[in-house]
């Protein structure tokens, strides 16, 4: 994929959870992806933990991570 626009409400969740720009961007291209609500969510999975990107493309083809978060693994 592209590189995504990251969005100001993604960069302060990254802050909030200690996720640096470069692991998101990674779970964005590597992840496991779901269609979700109108956009799509990419997840993936590390020791202890998950981190997953709400994101969605644009008509202009531009990809938009519209929030991150991080759980604990299920």
């Amino acid at each position: 994929m592209n590189s995504p626009i990251i969005t100001n409400n993604a960069i302060r969740k990254m802050a909030n959870w200690q996720i640096s720009e470069g692991e998101a961007i990674n779970v964005f291209n590597n992840g496991t992806v779901e269609k979700y609500g109108g956009g799509y969510t990419s997840v993936s999975k590390f020791n202890g933990y998950e981190i997953g990107v709400y994101w969605v493309q644009e008509s202009d083809g531009t990809y938009k991570i519209l929030s991150v978060w991080k759980r604990d693994r299920r």
